[in-house]
C-alpha cells in the first residue's frame, strides 16, 4: 500500500465518526485536566493528553481484502486523568459487586469523582495538522486501550446485569484484558 492509499483510508475511517473539532477544545480539556492534577497534588507527575497521531491497521482477513481494504482506527491519544478514573471505577465496582444485589448498594461517588472520570472520556484524534472529535457526542468516548476503558466497560456491565436480575436467567460478565 503506497502513502497516498493510506493517507485516503485513514481520512475515510476518521471522517466516518470524527468531525473537526472546534479550534479551542483540545485547550478546554487541558486546562480542566490540569485542574485536576493540581486539586489532587499531582501536577508534577502526570501530563495533559499528548498529541499522538492516528493510525490504521489493516484487515487483511477480511473478504474482498485486495479490492476494498478494510481497517481498524486506532487512537493512541489518551488523558493521563484516566489512570485516576480508572482507581475510582475500581473502587465503586469493588462496592457494587461486594453487596448482595445489584438494586440493593449503595455507594458515594462525589461530585469531583464523577468529573474526573467523565474528563478521562474526553478524548481527541489527531492526524497530521488536524484536531479531531467525535461526531456524535463529542464529549464522551472511551477510546480503545484507554487508562480505565476495562473498568468502563465492567460498569456498563453490571449495570445491565442489574436491569436483567429480575429474569430467571443466570448471566455474568466476562472480562479479558488482554
Amino acid at each position: 500500500m503506497d502513502m497516498v492509499q493510506y493517507n485516503e483510508l485513514i481520512e475515510q475511517n476518521i471522517s466516518k465518526a470524527y468531525k473537526k473539532a472546534p479550534p479551542n477544545t483540545l485547550k478546554q480539556i487541558t486546562t480542566a485536566e490540569k485542574a485536576i492534577a493540581s486539586k489532587l497534588e499531582i501536577s508534577d507527575r502526570i501530563d495533559t493528553t499528548g498529541e499522538n497521531q492516528a493510525f490504521i491497521t489493516l484487515k487483511d482477513h477480511k473478504p474482498n481484502f485486495n479490492n476494498k481494504p478494510t481497517c481498524r482506527l486506532i487512537n493512541p491519544s489518551k488523558s493521563e486523568i484516566g489512570k485516576i478514573s480508572k482507581q475510582i471505577l475500581k473502587r465503586i465496582i469493588a462496592k457494587i459487586i461486594q453487596s448482595s444485589g445489584f438494586n440493593q448498594f449503595i455507594t458515594t461517588v462525589t461530585p469531583f469523582e464523577k468529573h474526573v472520570i467523565f474528563q478521562a472520556k474526553k478524548t481527541m484524534l489527531f492526524n497530521t495538522e488536524s484536531t479531531w472529535c467525535k461526531r456524535t457526542n463529542p464529549s464522551f468516548d472511551v477510546t480503545m486501550g484507554s487508562f480505565d476503558g476495562a473498568e468502563t466497560c465492567e460498569m456498563v456491565g453490571l449495570y445491565i446485569l442489574s436491569q436483567l436480575q429480575h429474569i430467571n436467567i443466570n448471566v455474568g460478565l466476562y472480562r479479558d484484558d488482554g
